[in-house]
């Protein structure tokens, strides 16, 4: 066999090595909650607890007041509750002032979950943040 022929059969056989993984990898591929948009899975979750920290820094730079607590399950969390646009929340008239809630205080909280693991009070008319006794 000549020299071109044998590069031409060469490249015919890569080729088709190549193609024939791409089929593979693209049939076999099975779709995961990762791989699905964020607004198809949103939780909304309630928690009773006790607040552990207030953080209002990043309010000054149009962040969120960060308020991490202690579920009654024993479990940490930290609610995000977002300064710039607050007037924005779907649930304002029921989520306390970041700066009324101190360490100490027991809360009850309805949100959903960020992308970040925070849970937000404010994206539905349901959620809220209340200081209880």
């Amino acid at each position: 066999m000549s020299t071109n022929k044998m590069l031409g059969i060469g490249a015919i056989v890569i080729l088709l090595l190549v193609l024939g993984y791409y089929v593979m990898t693209s049939l076999t591929r099975v779709e995961t909650p990762q791989d699905l948009p964020a607004e198809t899975v949103t939780v909304t979750s309630d928690f009773k607890g006790v607040v552990t920290s207030v953080n209002l820094e990043q309010i000054i730079a149009d962040g969120p007041a960060l308020i991490q607590f202690t579920t009654d399950a024993g479990t940490n969390l930290t609610i995000a509750l977002p300064s710039m646009g607050s007037l924005l929340c779907s649930a304002s008239d029921s989520v306390a002032s970041a700066g009324s809630i101190e360490v100490g205080a027991r809360i009850e909280v309805r949100g959903e979950t960020s992308d970040e693991g925070y849970l937000v009070p404010c994206d539905d008319t349901s959620h809220y943040l209340r200081v209880i006794e």
